[in-house]
């Protein structure tokens, strides 16, 4: 693990939640000696606060002191900590990788260019995370709308003519019902005289 290359006792990896107050939600935790289970954190008065702001931050010692709010810290028996935002492709902030101690932290020269590696990794598998997200939702979207729409919609295969996706508005106007549909081309629907000028629209 991350913790145990580095000889620290924690490591977290979040994803920035772009709410009212941004939060962040723990992708995964290691425990000193177990993986914690995901949960999301606020993050005002935190040390992660300062790193999605400013990019990175280091602690090296008294870090419950510096952020007395912070009752993660007391609950991590944190002494030390040093974090590292995760940039998308764009530069935009998504996440962070942080390490935290029990103990102070060697020199901050010596673990910043270890962690920004793990850190730029982090944030690659994240962004496919996030945009395969995206993405289903954006399908979701279309599916909805596609299904409940007032006028009636087809997708067809442009080369065949077979009908790929059909609301129930559209199977309501031809009169068949959805699974035949489905086993039918448009051109078994169409009336002879308006054939050829609909396959001539279907091509442009």
């Amino acid at each position: 693990s991350l913790a145990r290359t580095l000889g620290v006792r924690h490591a977290l990896v979040t994803e920035l939640l772009e709410n009212k107050q941004p939060r962040l939600r723990m992708l995964a935790i290691w425990m000193g000696d177990r993986l914690g289970s995901p949960a999301e954190y606020d993050l005002l008065r935190t040390p992660c606060e300062k790193v999605i702001n400013l990019g990175e931050a280091y602690y090296q010692h008294s870090v419950q002191e510096l952020f007395p709010d912070d009752k993660d810290l007391v609950a991590l028996g944190a002494v030390s900590y040093l974090g590292i935002a995760m940039k998308g492709s764009s530069g935009q902030t998504i996440g962070h990788l942080c390490i935290l101690d029990d103990k102070p932290l060697p020199d901050r020269h010596h673990l910043t260019p270890l962690l920004k590696i793990f850190a730029s990794r982090a944030a690659a598998e994240l962004e496919r995370k996030l945009v395969d997200e995206a993405l289903r939702e954006s399908e979701k979207r279309f599916r909805t709308i596609f299904d409940q729409a007032p006028l009636g919609m087809a997708v067809i295969h442009s080369i065949t003519g077979k009908f790929r996706r059909i609301n129930r508005t559209y199977c309501d106007i031809v009169g068949y019902p959805h699974k035949e549909m489905l086993t039918r081309t448009f051109q078994d629907i169409t009336h002879p005289d308006d054939l050829n000028a609909d396959l001539a629209s279907m091509q442009q």
